[in-house]
């Protein structure tokens, strides 16, 4: 088969997603609901990372960062370490955006609301991740 960027890929072991909603149960039942999902070669084949999410998303979990859509590049431990910030901070962040927007008279409905990024940039509040530089 060939992955998103042309890689000619072949999947040894397919997904087994009983034992996956397994341990995802057992993070969920400790009381976690933020999850970082970064799989070796999700980058030019997110097809399971994809499951995993759906499978986070259906148990509960309301934060879920998956490699392949947060930083979707070759390099596993930076995807990794983007993509476990982003599942960090995402909900932090919706949080206080919430919180702010609740201090205006019609919480910013119809505003353009811009946040500024590290690198200076501009990003609309909606878009705005813990993942961005």
């Amino acid at each position: 088969m060939k992955g998103i960027n042309g890689d000619r890929l072949a999947v040894i072991r397919p997904l087994d997603t009983e034992a996956v909603r397994s341990d995802l149960k057992a993070v969920y039942d400790r009381g976690i609901r933020s999850l970082a999902v970064v799989l070796m070669h999700a980058y030019a084949w997110p097809d399971h990372e994809l499951a995993i999410g759906r499978l986070a998303r259906d148990m509960g979990f309301t934060q879920v960062s998956l490699s392949s859509r947060v930083m979707p590049r070759v390099k596993l431990v930076a995807r990794g370490d983007t993509t476990m910030v982003d599942a960090y901070l995402n909900p932090h962040i919706r949080t206080y955006l919430d919180n702010f927007k609740c201090g205006f008279k019609d919480k910013l409905v119809h505003t353009g609301l811009l946040f500024m990024q590290s690198d200076g940039g501009l990003a609309g509040a909606e878009g705005f991740t813990g993942s961005r530089p």
